[in-house]
């Protein structure tokens, strides 16, 4: 599954090092909305220096699409989600820590579709279950490296869950050139229900332009902005990509086929923290393009349908411990 997905909904509140002199800390079990894949939400997240004790963090989050039109008299789709995020970071030694993460997002479509081919298809429960780890260690004062890999099932249900198994996994370094400005470059790999395995690089910077905005990059854009410069109030704007890739059940008129929700949005996103790794947060997601796909088991499309610019509306609470 390839998500980047995910509304994308922005990442978390960035987290602040509590010295100035520290280039900004991440949270790598925060940092990444559920529905998209561990390794290319990680991408976004500079590896953090290892602190020398176990945190875990905990998101919750639900979101609704609107009611999309379907393009050339396709029908129509709108979906429902909620979903959770739970993780562990545990230090290993001095420059070392592995983080854990476990993940269940459950989608419910709503689905009135007109072309024959798959005019059968109308509500469907879908699910995504994800494990993931994190590895990451310090090379020296402004070099890091770190590995993500996971392995995800989704599907809907009564699907078979090895049917819908996707893995993979990104080895990345990292480079802290000073305290506002860093850098990272990495590799991908990962299987895929509807195609063959995808490899490909991934770079990415964060730079802090000042005491209030700052610039991620990776898979997508975002822009934060400290809206009161107490580090609380952070309003977000980017743009990004989400795929949520299923397999159907066999009982489906497209027996063991793939449905494809791929969304390219602007993102914008209201966060209140109360304190580190606490926050709450609103996003609405506005499609530049979204496309729903229906595959037969062997990944080829059966149909192919472009839908109208109908926004996501989201909503994320998480605390760090």
């Amino acid at each position: 599954m390839f998500i980047l997905p995910a509304l994308v909904m922005l990442c978390p509140p960035t987290l602040l090092a509590a010295d100035e002199n520290e280039p900004e800390e991440e949270n790598v079990l925060m940092d990444q909305d559920v529905g998209e894949t561990l390794e290319l939400k990680a991408i976004n997240v500079l590896a953090q220096p290892v602190k020398p004790r176990v945190h875990g963090s905990l998101v919750l989050g639900a979101g609704a699409d609107m009611e999309n039109n379907l393009k050339d008299g396709g029908g129509y789709a709108r979906a429902i989600r909620e979903s959770m995020l739970a993780g562990l970071d545990v230090p290993i030694a001095e420059k070392t820590a592995i983080s854990g993460s476990f993940e269940r997002e459950f989608s419910q479509y709503d689905l009135d579709l007109n072309p024959p081919s798959i005019s059968g298809i109308g509500a469907m429960h879908l699910s995504i279950t994800r494990f993931g780890l994190i590895a990451r260690h310090q090379l020296g004062e402004r070099w890091s490296l770190f590995a993500i890999g996971d392995i995800t099932f989704s599907t809907e249900n009564h699907a078979s869950w090895s049917d819908g198994m996707t893995y993979g996994g990104i080895v990345a370094v990292r480079q802290q050139v000073n305290k506002s400005f860093a850098w990272q470059v990495g590799v991908i790999a990962r299987t895929r229900l509807e195609d063959q395995a995808l490899i490909l690089p991934i770079p990415g910077i964060d730079w802090k332009i000042n005491d209030r905005l700052a610039l991620r990059t990776a898979q997508g854009v975002t822009l934060s902005y400290d809206l009161v410069g107490d580090k609380h109030w952070l309003f977000d704007a980017g743009v990004s990509i989400e795929n949520r890739i299923y397999r159907m059940d066999s009982r489906s008129q497209l027996p063991d086929g793939i449905f494809i929700d791929r969304f390219i949005p602007l993102v914008t996103a209201l966060s209140y923290q109360f304190w580190r790794g606490t926050f709450v947060k609103f996003s609405v997601a506005t499609p530049f393009y979204r496309q729903y796909k229906f595959c037969s088991s062997d990944g080829t499309t059966v149909e192919s349908l472009d839908s109208n610019y109908f926004p996501t509306f989201n909503f994320s609470a998480g605390a760090a411990f």
